[in-house]
């Protein structure tokens, strides 16, 4: 019952703000910000629980490892697949309010 009143508060409120400002970037930009902070994101994560000497040579040890390259290369895509719809969804949007102002 209030997931539909979720929805409408924090997709009215801001899923236009967010779309606007994730349209002034380029698509590549978004996909490569989305592999760093995968790999920013599980750094900091071990640094957390593992300390900085560990997390460090955990994560030497495993930059190149396949399976984080795909895990990275898919929160990447997630974020770019978020952006284009985002930026489809308010170019609509404006449209259909600039034929009913007419």
């Amino acid at each position: 019952m209030f997931d539909g009143l979720w929805h409408g508060i924090f997709g009215g409120l801001f899923g236009p703000g967010i779309a606007q400002w994730m349209n002034r970037f380029k698509y590549w930009v978004i996909f490569l910000t989305g592999m760093a902070g995968t790999y920013i994101g599980l750094y900091v994560a071990g640094i957390y629980t593992k300390g900085l000497k560990i997390a460090t040579q955990i994560m030497l040890k495993n930059i190149i490892a396949p399976d984080l390259i795909l895990v990275s290369v898919g929160i990447g895509l997630l974020m770019l697949f978020v952006a284009f719809v985002g930026v489809l969804g308010t170019s609509k949007k404006s449209s259909e309010d600039d034929k009913n102002d007419s």
